[in-house]
């Protein structure tokens, strides 16, 4: 049985669109992954910054967060 012309090209271009496809959805899991990240740093750098605010407000001393020391 033969098989249309046309028919392997629309297959190969079929094929090259959905690894383009493939492509752009991992570029935009790695874009989506950096965001939340960073997000969740700025939030964290947010609050540290926060307290330490409040801290200077409140008339206190010393209110630098302290680093945990390893022994």
């Amino acid at each position: 049985m033969k098989r249309p012309p046309g028919s392997d090209l629309a297959r190969l271009r079929a094929e090259e669109e959905d690894r383009l496809r493939m492509r752009q959805n991992i570029a935009a899991a790695i874009v989506l992954i950096a965001i939340l990240v960073a997000g969740g740093w700025l939030i964290t750098q947010l609050r540290t910054s926060v307290r330490i605010e409040m801290c200077v407000e409140a008339g206190h001393a010393n209110c630098s967060p302290l680093q945990p020391t390893t022994r």
